[in-house]
Order: C-alpha cells, then sequence, then structure tokens
C-alpha cells in the first residue's frame, strides 16, 4: 500500500513527523514524501522524496497553479492509496488535486494550526480556503485536529465529517526526562520557536522588562531562528532593538533545545494561535513550569495553575504577573514543573501520537 506525506516544509516534517515515517515504513507500507526539498539523508532511500514547487508562504497566483498542476500530476502517477496532507496550503492543493486525479483515494488531512490567516487581517482569505475545502470535500477525505477550537471552526463551516483529535507530534518520553530546577542564578525565562510577532515575542519582552525595572533577577533567554517568509516575521534588527545584554538575550536557532530547557526555570509561549505547540510539550516533559495564553492550542497545554498559567492573548499585565508569581517561589516552580511531567505522560508522548496515527491508517477502508 502506497502511504504519501505531503507537506511544503520539508524540516518541518522532519521536525514533527520523522518518527511517524519511519514506523510506516517499518510497517511494510510503500511511502513517499511530496515537499519542497529533495532525499533526505536521514531516512532510508527506500523511502521517495519527491520535490514539488509548494512554497509556503508564496500568494501568487501563477506560483500557485503550479504546485496545484504538479501535485496533479505526482498523484496520477503514482496512485497513492492514502494521502496524508500537513499543514494548510498542501491540505487545500492536495485536496483539490486528490478530487480530480486520484477520488478513490484516502485522504488524511492534518491541521496542524491556522495561524497567520486566522490571527490577522487576512481572516477573509482564510475563509476562502476553509469553502474551498468545502466544495471539494468527498466522503474519502478525513481530518486530524491537534485542538478543540480549529476542530469545532471546521465544523461550524461544514468542512468534513470525519475528524479525530491527536494532540500535536508528540516528545520522546525516554530522551526527553524530568529534570530538577536549577540552583543557579539568575531566574531563566526560556522562549523556544520562530521569531514572529504572532509568538507574542513582544509581549514577552515588555513583560520581562517590567520585572527587570522592578529589581527582580531574571534573564530572558529567546532561542529560534528569523522566519522572513511568514507574514508575522520579526527582523533581526527590529528584534535586536529590544535586547538588553545578559538579560534579555536571543541566540538564534540551537539545535540543543534540551539542554536550553534543562538549564531554564521557567518556559514561556504567550502565543496568539498554535495548533498544538511541540515547544510548550518539550518544556512539560522536562517539567518545567508553563506560562502561555489561553489562545488554541496553547491552551490545551496547562491546567490553569496546576502546571502553569494561561493569560490573555497579548495581554503583558497579566503575563507580569504570572511570571513574577513563578520567579519569587522556587517550591511552586518544583511543584507545577512535576505536575507538567505529569500532564505530558498521559497525554502528549511520542508513542501516544504515533500509535493514534497508526490506527487511523489501519482504520480507513482502503482494500475495499
Amino acid at each position: 500500500m502506497k502511504l504519501a506525506f505531503v507537506v511544503n516544509d520539508i524540516h518541518f516534517l522532519m521536525s514533527h513527523r520523522k518518527a511517524l515515517v519511519l514506523e510506516a515504513h517499518k510497517q511494510g507500507w510503500e511511502v513517499y514524501i511530496l515537499s519542497d526539498g529533495s532525499q533526505v539523508p536521514e531516512l532510508p532511500k527506500t523511502i521517495r522524496c519527491i520535490r514539488l514547487p509548494i512554497h509556503r508562504s508564496s500568494l501568487g497566483l501563477w506560483s500557485n497553479i503550479r504546485s496545484l498542476i504538479s501535485l496533479c500530476s505526482v498523484y496520477r502517477k503514482i496512485k497513492p492509496d492514502v494521502l496524508h496532507h500537513i499543514t494548510l496550503k498542501p491540505i487545500v492543493f492536495g485536496t483539490i488535486a486528490a478530487r480530480l486525479f486520484a477520488s478513490k483515494t484516502q485522504v488524511i488531512n492534518a491541521v496542524s494550526g491556522l495561524g497567520y490567516l486566522f490571527t490577522g487581517n487576512q481572516s477573509r482569505l482564510g475563509g476562502v480556503l476553509l469553502t474551498l475545502l468545502r466544495w471539494f470535500q468527498t466522503q474519502n477525505v478525513h481530518y486530524i485536529f491537534q485542538n478543540r477550537v480549529d476542530r469545532g471552526l471546521f465544523q461550524k463551516a461544514n468542512i468534513g465529517q470525519q475528524y479525530q483529535l491527536i494532540k500535536g507530534s508528540g516528545v520522546d518520553h525516554k530522551v526527553f526526562l524530568p529534570k530538577a530546577q536549577p540552583k543557579k542564578r539568575p531566574i531563566q525565562i526560556l522562549f523556544t520557536g520562530r521569531i514572529l510577532k504572532d509568538k507574542g515575542l513582544f509581549e514577552l519582552i515588555h513583560a520581562t522588562k517590567g520585572l527587570l525595572q522592578k529589581g527582580f533577577d531574571v534573564e530572558l533567554k529567546i532561542l529560534g531562528k528569523l522566519d522572513p517568509k511568514n507574514p508575522a516575521h520579526l527582523s533581526k534588527k527590529a528584534l535586536e532593538e529590544y535586547l538588553i545584554p545578559n538579560k534579555i538575550t536571543w541566540s538564534g536557532f540551537s539545535s540543543e533545545i534540551k539542554q536550553a530547557l534543562e538549564n531554564c526555570h521557567i518556559y514561556c509561549l504567550p502565543s496568539y494561535r498554535e495548533g498544538l505547540p511541540k515547544a510548550i510539550v518539550e518544556a512539560m516533559a522536562i517539567g518545567r513550569p508553563i506560562v502561555t495564553t489561553n489562545a488554541p492550542g496553547c491552551d490545551d497545554c496547562v491546567i490553569e495553575g496546576k502546571n502553569g498559567f494561561k493569560v490573555p492573548i497579548k495581554d503583558t499585565v497579566r503575563l507580569q504577573e504570572k511570571l513574577t508569581l513563578l520567579v519569587q517561589d522556587e517550591n511552586l516552580r518544583e511543584k507545577m514543573g512535576k505536575e507538567s511531567r505529569k500532564y505530558f505522560e498521559k497525554e502528549f508522548t511520542l508513542e501516544q501520537v504515533v500509535q493514534q496515527h497508526m490506527q487511523l491508517y489501519s482504520n480507513l477502508r482502503i482494500f475495499e
């Protein structure tokens, strides 16, 4: 049986779905990866990577038509039994292409988060994309959601009928092990993620400056890469204007996220909207208290007052208040950190997520 993963960013697939790709291959699926990248060295050569002109940030008409035509061509050629579309653009174009040239194929649309199109002034465009999905839906289309809000939005828009909630992409509980709170000072607040306005970076920086002005011995450590192709991006120059040596620092992209989490006291992601943020799940696995927002996706990661706090989106004052509680109280940090690990083990491990996906593949009526 042929299983094709369709994603616009090969790096996202490798960071969030690599274990799933390998498990499907292990269980005998003939696996294809359709993306903007070429063959990935760490994958078996029997997993075929096909490069497509599908770019996540392009809004150009011709560029998007090329993406659709390419998908139609590949679907007609490889004749997959299951298509697994990941993120919004592959979902929209892939669903249309499947309707036109792979009508008997089972389609899984994995909504990893609705992001910029549903948080800013582009909500009208987001509505257009939902309309397209409704027009081209068939009985063969299944949806995976990472949070209840996104699922509810699709239900309200009458898009599809076959829904499954799978909480994120999972984190390996054998690799991300719980670590006691560091004894060192200053109290370190950690942010990991792309450098985007809608990750709440400005609010976090201003809240940290408020803590510093009140005399708290804190440090905000920011780890993440610039993403100039994203409409909500922050430039290097814009970010550096807000940095303070040894107090508010940015180190760019890091491949040592686990170590950074072990060295921090508090993890904070005040995002405006997520699917289900892997960054928070990693921090939970290490055993850190979480401060985030009540935004979709973030809301699912925190039980208020138990493993962390949730504040309204863009509310710098409340954000500073909750950070203050944790900065002042070591016992509270330790208690909430232990609860984070417990909640992670119950809901968010990589093993659980992979098993849920494999069960979904098995349940599809592809043998009829």
